[in-house]
């Protein structure tokens, strides 16, 4: 039996675009390009307390 394993880190900017393709593939076009811009501003928000964490 093998045993998957997942890393988490924290998203630096380098992740940002494919952040944003993720939620764009996610929800489609139309709701997709409004998502988009919600978590574009989210991540340059200087202010927001959570980062996205990303597992592979």
């Amino acid at each position: 039996m093998t045993q998957d394993t997942v890393k988490i880190r924290i998203a630096t900017e380098q992740d940002s675009d494919a952040i944003l393709a993720v939620h764009m593939d996610a929800f489609g076009v139309g709701e997709g390009e409004v998502i988009v811009k919600l978590v574009d501003e989210m991540l340059d928000d200087a202010y927001v307390v959570s980062t996205p964490l990303l597992h592979s």
